[in-house]
């Protein structure tokens, strides 16, 4: 093997791994955007404790998921300098006839993938407001199975590459991460009957003051005051 395959192996595996770290990341956020913001339940009961917040959490996470896909299907190259991109992966081992259907299955695998919906949303929502684009879609302008299509096909094609480059197929499902929105929306629903414990007793010890008792005011400061607390 010349020097020059060996660097470009090791341009290759780089490239895979900045790719692959990339796609565990997203399936970590989407696992949670799914599971924080797509259940009819689960919405209910973030916009009773904190409406405005979430929604912005929802909002600003969609947006990140589907720039880190763009980022991950993006084209090999921007002018002259190339991208770490699946595309460019592919292109890298294009080169090689003796793993022809490994590049077969990439392709079939992309032309699988609604990437033309992905780079759309990306140039003309993100990046920047097309008028005609906005005005004839939905209020984000992008199918709400996208994201997880998108990420399913990135996921088998890293399996498909792996198997390229000597790598057992990776188990993406992270049932951990299941849990995290759960525990977020239990901490809000504690936050939120909490504080109207508070402003309920906050409430009773300053009519207590104003009936004379001398032992309700102490208390009502050690509350944190007639106002009542945030939580």
């Amino acid at each position: 093997m010349s020097k020059a395959d060996e660097s470009s192996e090791e341009v290759v595996e780089g490239v895979y791994k900045h790719v692959w770290d990339a796609v565990v990341y997203i399936n970590i956020k989407l696992e949670f955007w799914e599971q924080l913001c797509c259940t009819r339940e689960r919405v209910e009961e973030l916009n009773k404790s904190a409406p405005d917040a979430m929604g912005l959490i929802q909002r600003v996470l969609l947006d990140d998921i589907i720039l880190s896909l763009a980022r991950v299907f993006d084209n090999e190259s921007t002018g002259r300098f190339c991208n770490m991109s699946i595309l460019y992966l592919k292109s890298k081992i294009e080169e090689d006839v003796e793993y022809a259907g490994v590049v077969q299955r990439v392709n079939e695998l992309l032309g699988e993938a609604p990437l033309p919906e992905l780079r759309a949303h990306r140039k003309k929502v993100l990046a920047y407001a097309d008028v005609e684009h906005i005005a004839t879609k939905s209020d984000t302008g992008m199918r709400h199975g996208m994201p997880r299509e998108l990420l399913s096909a990135a996921q088998e094609i890293l399996n498909t590459l792996g198997e390229y480059l000597g790598k057992g197929p990776t188990v993406w499902d992270m049932p951990s991460s299941r849990y995290w929105a759960d525990r977020l929306v239990r901490r809000l629903n504690d936050g939120l009957t909490l504080s109207k414990e508070r402003r309920w007793l906050s409430s009773k010890l300053l009519h207590d003051w104003a009936a004379g008792d001398p032992w309700a005011y102490p208390q009502l400061v050690e509350l944190g005051g007639h106002k009542g607390l945030s939580v």
